[in-house]
């Protein structure tokens, strides 16, 4: 499978799973929270897409849910559309990184991710207009995975879960390798591909 790291400017630290608790995602240093992987939404999307964008549904590995908000009690089974739009399309004084945000209506506005400083290191619910809206997509792999996940176990059992996330996931997309890898091309390149076709 395909995983990345969604990293924030400001804070430069990466958006977690906080598996503790139901509350809100947290921005930390890399771990196995860390890692998140999307299927396409754009088929649902509620509008046109801005040139560079994605519409998505972003899965979570270590929760094995996907995301239904970004505040409290975040993770569920149904999901909630995301919309990763180039930072430059919403506030041109950006010129890299991307906006998440959950409404193409009001782009950039009240509902995008951000490291809001009055909620320190968590992830919350902000207008895209400064760094704390500014986030980059790390790829990994699951030998990368792998390796994050015996930073905190041991090593038998950290394969064993890595090895059942693979076979998860495969399952999930229920695809061709050579189908999946052409949907995690298109993934890569931002552009509208449905990975369970």
């Amino acid at each position: 499978p395909t995983y990345y790291a969604i990293k924030n400017k400001r804070a430069n630290n990466y958006a977690s799973a906080e598996l503790s608790s139901d509350s809100r995602m947290r921005l930390a240093a890399l771990q196995p929270e860390s890692f998140f992987y999307f299927t396409d939404a754009s088929a649902d999307a509620e509008g046109a897409i801005p040139e560079g964008g994605k519409a998505v549904y972003i899965h979570n590995v270590a929760t094995n849910k996907v995301l239904a908000g970004h505040a409290q009690n975040p993770w569920g089974d149904a999901g909630t559309i995301y919309y990763i739009v180039p930072a430059a399309k919403v506030n041109t004084s950006n010129t890299t990184g991307y906006v998440i945000t959950k409404s193409l209506t009001d782009l950039g506005g009240g509902s995008s991710w951000n490291n809001f400083q009055g909620q320190g290191a968590q992830v919350d619910s902000w207008n895209a207009d400064d760094e704390g809206s500014i986030w980059s997509f790390e790829y990994k792999t699951a030998a990368d995975l792998v390796a994050t996940i015996e930073a905190v176990l041991p090593e038998a059992k950290a394969t064993a879960i890595a090895e059942a996330d693979i076979e998860k996931n495969r399952a999930y997309y229920s695809v061709s390798e050579e189908a999946y890898n052409e949907c995690v091309s298109a993934i890569n390149s931002l552009t509208a591909t449905n990975c369970s076709e």
